[in-house]
């Protein structure tokens, strides 16, 4: 998707899917914080949600989630300095996953949002598991629940070859090693609803990382979705928003391991 040219206009999108995008608005802005400019797509009304992509990604990774989303709630999709293009932080910024979770919790803060739900997918579940360690420190946590999806973690040695070449065009993932191994202590402390989905034919993040992730995760709920790959959102979009609407809309409810 390519940016807007007037940033703040709002955009209006058909799907060539009928059956899961109808006609919606979204508006693009970018927020300017204290060492970057990020650009996010907003649509909807409701309870907010952030959605965070993967390396390589950017917010049109949620295409066909986005319209399902903001039925219920008032939907943020995100663009990560330093891994999209869409958004850019100054001189010799800081690009380490903890980094990028104090921004998006800035941007939290910046948007006066409270009891925010975030969804975070690959590399962008491992900045929203560094943001929840972070918002806990808050003087009021803002975040109510997030739904992982196969999150990168330090249970997983898959792709570390891709991360490698990542950093070598992009430069942007120097202290990645250091940042997935703080998570290895600290899970227990993040005590909101997690929702973690991974799809059994993922090759990018290690299907049996999920187990000990729950095992960490106090408060932990796991669903595998049977033949799918790394990106249930793209893949099997209808069965993803109904899990995920469902999740976001009771995440008191138990869903444990159930399989579909």
């Amino acid at each position: 998707m390519e940016p807007a040219e007037n940033i703040g206009l709002p955009m209006h999108f058909s799907s060539p899917r009928p059956a899961l995008m109808t006609d919606f608005s979204v508006v693009e802005s970018d927020v300017q914080l204290e060492d970057c400019r990020i650009r996010i797509q907003k649509a909807g009304n409701g309870p907010p949600v952030i959605l965070l992509h993967g390396l390589m990604g950017g917010s049109f990774c949620w295409r066909f989630n986005l319209p399902a989303l903001a039925r219920d709630h008032t939907v943020y999709a995100v663009d990560l300095p330093g891994v999209s293009p869409a958004s850019e932080a100054g001189p010799g910024a800081d690009y380490s996953v903890p980094a990028q979770a104090k921004r998006v919790l800035s941007l939290i803060e910046h948007l006066e949002l409270t009891s925010v739900s975030v969804i975070g997918c690959s590399f962008g579940g491992h900045v929203a598991l560094h943001l929840a360690l972070e918002a806990r420190r808050s003087r009021k946590n803002p975040l109510r629940a997030m739904v992982l999806v196969a999150p990168v973690n330090p249970w997983s040695r898959m792709g570390r070859g891709r991360i490698r070449l990542i950093n070598s065009l992009l430069g942007t993932l120097r202290t990645w090693d250091r940042d997935v191994e703080l998570l290895r202590e600290a899970l227990g402390e993040i005590a909101i609803p997690v929702l973690l989905m991974w799809g059994t034919a993922d090759r990018a993040v290690d299907l049996r990382s999920c187990d000990e992730l729950a095992k960490r995760l106090p408060n932990c709920e796991c669903i595998r979705l049977q033949g799918v790959g790394h990106m249930p959102f793209e893949e099997t979009p209808e069965k993803f928003n109904r899990v995920v609407m469902g999740f976001l809309s009771r995440n008191d409810d138990k869903i444990s391991n159930l399989e579909f």
